[in-house]
């Protein structure tokens, strides 16, 4: 189950700033600095993770800090799925 949410998290990630590897994504990735991100696309990924996964990433969390690292995004969607299973 995590690995199809995985997967899907991925492929988010890789349409929206159309990422060459499915590879390159691992958890020490910056989405800035490893697959030309910027603070734009970083938003749009927001959205399309929201509304793909109906989650609402809190206002304390919108920080570029957070939205830059894969890791991030991969611990909120698997809380927020494993949330919803209980």
């Amino acid at each position: 189950m995590n690995s199809e949410i995985i997967m899907r998290l991925d492929r988010l990630i890789l349409n929206c700033q159309e990422v060459d590897e499915i590879n390159e994504l691992n958890d020490d990735t910056d989405l800035l600095s490893d697959c030309d991100y910027d603070s734009l696309s970083l938003i749009q990924l927001l959205v399309k993770i929201e509304d793909e996964f109906g989650i609402k990433v809190p206002d304390e969390q919108l920080d570029i800090q957070y939205l830059r690292k894969y890791i991030w995004w991969k611990d909120l969607v698997l809380r927020s799925e494993n949330k919803d299973e209980k």
